[in-house]
C-alpha cells in the first residue's frame, strides 16, 4: 500500500455491513430509528485515532440526516465485545433521534456536526472536565476519564450495555424475538435525556461544534489533492 492509499484510508474509514441478526437486534431494540440513515465503520475517524475511545457515534460531516457508528479495530475484537459496543453506540443514535439531530426532524441550520446532540454532548463533557480538574483537583488523565464516565449522556448508554452483556449468551443462542421476550426492558422507545448544560458550557459547546463543523471538511478537502496525486484511490498491487 503506497503513501497515497494510506492517506486515503486514514481520512476515509472502511465501512462494514451489520450481520443480519445484529441488524434485527438493533432495529427491534431501537424501533424508532430509521436504520437506513446509520452507517457503520471499522476504524475511528481520523481525528480520534489516538484517543482512548474504541467506539463513537458521530454525525455525517456532509449531511444533515445521517449518523455514523465507528468501531476501532473491529476485526481484532471478540464477537461479544463488538455486540456490546454496537448496542452502546446505537443508544447514542437513539439520543440523536430524541434530540431531533437526525432524519427529517433535523432542520434549520443543523448540518454536519452542527447538531443539538453535539452541542449537548460537548457542553456536558467540558462542564464535567472543569469540575473534575479545576474544582476537585484531579490529574488531567483522571479528570478526562471522570468527565466521560459521569457524562449524563453516557451513564444510561452504559446501563443499556451492561444489561445486554448479562444476556448476551442468550442472544447468541436464540432468535431475536425470543431474546426480547427474555429482556423486554432493552427495547428503548425513549431515552432519559439530560437538560441542557449550564449556560456557559452550553455556549462553549456551541462554539466547539461550529468550529468542528467548518474545520473538519476543510481539513479533509486540503488532503484530497495529495491523495489523488499520490494514487490514493487506486487499488493496491497484489
Amino acid at each position: 500500500m503506497n503513501i497515497g492509499q494510506r492517506l486515503y484510508h486514514f481520512i476515509v474509514p472502511s465501512s462494514f455491513e451489520l450481520m443480519p441478526k445484529d441488524r434485527r437486534l438493533l432495529e427491534q431494540m431501537y424501533p424508532k430509528i430509521d436504520w437506513s440513515l446509520v452507517n457503520c465503520y471499522c476504524q475511528m475517524p481520523w481525528f480520534m485515532h489516538h484517543t482512548f475511545a474504541i467506539g463513537t457515534a458521530l454525525p455525517s460531516t456532509y449531511d444533515r440526516k445521517k449518523v455514523h457508528i465507528y468501531i476501532r479495530d473491529i476485526e481484532t475484537m471478540s464477537v461479544n465485545q463488538r455486540l456490546a459496543i454496537l448496542v452502546h453506540e446505537a443508544y447514542h443514535v437513539q439520543q440523536y433521534y430524541e434530540l431531533s439531530s437526525m432524519g427529517k426532524a433535523n432542520r434549520g441550520f443543523d448540518w454536519g456536526y452542527n447538531r443539538k446532540f453535539m452541542r449537548y454532548y460537548i457542553g456536558w463533557y467540558l462542564e464535567g472536565l472543569y469540575k473534575a480538574f479545576w474544582k476537585d483537583k484531579k490529574r488531567w488523565s483522571e479528570a478526562t476519564n471522570i468527565a466521560y464516565r459521569q457524562h449524563p449522556m453516557e451513564i444510561p448508554a452504559y446501563q443499556q450495555e451492561h444489561i445486554f452483556k448479562q444476556y448476551i449468551n442468550h442472544y447468541r443462542g436464540h432468535s431475536v424475538p425470543n431474546f426480547f421476550k427474555q429482556v423486554p426492558e432493552l427495547i428503548c422507545l425513549q431515552t432519559p435525556l439530560p437538560k441542557a448544560p449550564s449556560l456557559f458550557f452550553h455556549v462553549l459547546g456551541i462554539i466547539f461544534t461550529v468550529l468542528i463543523t467548518f474545520s473538519k471538511p476543510l481539513i479533509e478537502l486540503i488532503h484530497w489533492p495529495f491523495i489523488i496525486l499520490l494514487g490514493g484511490r487506486s487499488k493496491p498491487k497484489n
